[in-house]
C-alpha cells in the first residue's frame, strides 16, 4: 500500500508521488521510514517488484532489506572454520592460561555492547 504524504505535510502532489512509506510489521509498535527516490529508480524497483510477484513496493523493499540484513549480520557474527582449524582452536582453548586484565576488559566491553 503506497501512501502519499501530501495531505499530512503539505508537500506538492508531484513530490509526494516520489515518497514511499515503509512500515515494520514485526512488532506491536510500527515504525515509519520515508525516502525520496527519482522516477527512474522507482520505475526499476516497480518492475522488479512485479517480476518477483510482490503486490506492493513496500513488501518488495522490506524483503530485500531483510535479506541483506541477515547476510550482513551473519557475515559479522559467524565464523566458519575447517576441521583442522577448529581442532587447533579447541586445543588452544583447552590449554589456555588464566585470562589477563586486557582480555577480561575486552570481554566485559563486548558483553556491554551486546556481543
Amino acid at each position: 500500500m503506497k501512501e502519499t504524504t501530501a495531505k499530512r505535510t503539505g508537500i506538492r502532489e508531484s513530490a509526494a508521488s516520489e515518497t514511499l512509506t515503509v512500515r515494520k510489521k514485526r512488532s506491536a509498535t510500527n515504525h515509519r521510514y520515508e525516502m525520496r527516490i527519482d522516477s527512474v529508480r522507482r520505475e526499476t524497483w516497480e518492475r522488479a517488484k512485479t517480476l518477483l510477484g510482490y503486490s506492493t513496493l513496500k513488501d518488495y523493499l522490506t524483503h530485500l532489506a531483510d535479506l541483506d540484513a541477515e547476510k550482513v549480520i551473519e557475515k559479522h557474527e559467524k565464523m566458519t572454520l575447517t576441521n583442522d582449524a577448529f581442532d587447533m582452536f579447541f586445543v588452544a582453548c583447552e590449554n589456555a592460561s588464566k585470562p589477563n586484565d586486557a582480555l577480561l576488559a575486552a570481554s566485559k566491553l563486548a558483553s556491554e555492547q551486546g556481543f
